[in-house]
């Protein structure tokens, strides 16, 4: 449990992040451009800048199923690739699979 706390203090602060970036950064680099003059560089610069602000959160996500996701070797690449790509979705996804998991090996040893 204390792994999914500290996920979501990561998230909620990426996310916060990623608007305070966003917000601040994008029309101070928009309004440099417009005073130097020079228009090309910062323009060549900007889309790649606010793709990677934008995908802060997923980057949390895939570095957290990286880091917490099964013991297996082959399937932590698999659930980091799934973070990167699905973000909070692949998150609750695998909360969701391994409380099944764990359930039904608690169910089968019951019986």
């Amino acid at each position: 449990m204390r792994n999914i706390e500290k996920f979501i203090i990561w998230y909620v602060l990426a996310s916060l992040l990623e608007l305070l970036l966003i917000s601040l950064f994008v029309p101070v680099l928009k309004g440099f451009a417009q005073v130097t003059g020079d228009y090309q560089p910062y323009y060549d610069l900007l889309p790649v800048i606010v793709v990677f602000i934008k995908y802060l959160d997923n980057l949390v996500c895939g570095v957290w199923l990286a880091r917490f996701s099964d013991e297996e070797v082959v399937r932590k690449p698999i659930w980091c690739l799934f973070g990167l790509s699905a973000g909070l979705l692949s998150v609750v996804i695998y909360l969701v699979m391994t409380h099944l998991l764990t359930k039904n090996d608690s169910d089968q040893q019951v019986l």
